[in-house]
């Protein structure tokens, strides 16, 4: 700006020196002539020899000057471009900050989110703690359990939700539950009476149990019956590996015990119980399969007919189906016997007395 105030200083001066009346009149002369019409005079005043060769001078003050409008235009650009710049960097400053408030607003959010978890573990805590355990008795079913503990008999469903987790079968058949099993009951429910716990008051035989291979118990009647009638003489297929009597393959492993017994024959309940399975199958023909209080179970197989269902309670003794021949795995009319301990197959032999002696 300073510079500005200079050149037009220069200028002003440059033009006051040009335009002095005493220039002026240097260089104009009076002209007189006669009038071609007649008269007097006329005077004429004109400019003697104007020059209009540039003036040198002239021409550096002007030059000057457009560079002083060129220097002062482009320090104008200057400061827009700083005055650019600057918004620019105060706009990403801006942004930055709004990052880091986005930024801090989720982390918020993730602690706010933990605490509410915390929150909502340390209500299901509480409502766990709320709840009743309940041991499965001997002859035990839903219904009878929440009438008994929640005083409703219909809210049988809310044991079932509780406990679908642990006890997937409930879902497809809420019927069928096993002695020594612990069920979570409800917030509100009785607790469980000290007699009842693995077994019912009216009924002292025992819940699930960690039996001995060969151990004779006598569990809602286990080993009090036989499993035909009448039972055979002998057995004609041990347990354990042996050639297939149908297939011709060596070292099939026989996962139970054959009994000859006539097509009809009528076979029972080992014990107190709940069937678990009734079907066919192309090998094995019709089948049953029992699962007993005592934590014992059977498979019959090769059978005629089935006189239960699945679900159903059974009684120790309690005609259950016939025997026959059924299945492609068969060379004759017999039963196919198998036995488990808590899950675990063993060799009937050592499970039931009155195949034990069995030639």
């Amino acid at each position: 700006m300073r510079k500005n105030y200079v050149l037009l200083s220069v200028l002003a001066m440059l033009i006051a020196v040009y335009t002095s009346p005493e220039l002026i009149r240097s260089n104009a002369e009076q002209v007189k002539s006669t009038s071609p019409y007649g008269g007097g005079t006329v005077s004429v005043t004109k400019s003697a020899n104007v020059d209009t060769t540039v003036d040198p001078d002239a021409k550096s003050v002007e030059d000057f000057l457009k560079t002083g409008d060129e220097e002062t235009v482009t320090d104008d650009k200057k400061e827009e471009k700083k005055e650019e710049v600057k918004d620019e960097e105060e706009k990403k400053d801006e942004e930055k900050k709004e990052e880091v408030k986005d930024e801090d607003k989720k982390e918020e959010k993730a602690k706010k989110d933990e605490e509410e978890k915390k929150e909502e573990k340390k209500e299901e805590k509480k409502e766990e703690a709320k709840t009743v355990e309940y041991t499965v008795c001997t002859g035990d079913y839903l219904s009878m359990i929440a009438q008994n503990q929640m005083g409703d008999s219909s809210r049988w469903p809310e044991i079932v939700e509780l406990n679908k987790e642990k006890y997937p079968s409930l879902l497809t058949n809420p019927n069928l539950i096993y002695a020594g099993w612990t069920l979570t009951l409800p917030a509100g429910s009785k607790a469980q009476p000290a007699t009842s716990s693995g077994s019912s008051a009216s009924n002292s035989n025992p819940g699930t149990i960690s039996a001995k291979v060969g151990e004779a118990i006598d569990s809602s009647g286990w080993n009090s019956v036989n499993p035909c009638e009448p039972m055979p003489s002998r057995v004609s297929s041990e347990f354990g590996y042996r050639t297939h009597p149908v297939t011709g393959v060596k070292g099939t492993f026989h996962n139970g015990v054959d009994l000859p017994i006539p097509s009809g024959t009528r076979l029972n309940a080992m014990a107190n119980g709940i069937v678990t399975a009734v079907g066919h199958e192309n090998g094995g023909g019709n089948y049953l399969r029992i699962k007993y209080d005592n934590g014992y179970e059977t498979f019959y197989c090769h059978l005629q007919s089935s006189s239960v269902k699945v679900g159903q309670r059974v009684q120790c003794g309690q005609q259950v189906a016939l025997s026959d021949n059924t299945g492609v795995y068969t060379t004759g009319a017999h039963l196919h016997m198998e036995v488990k301990i808590n899950g675990e197959r063993v060799n009937p032999r050592d499970a039931v007395t009155s195949i034990k002696n069995l030639n």
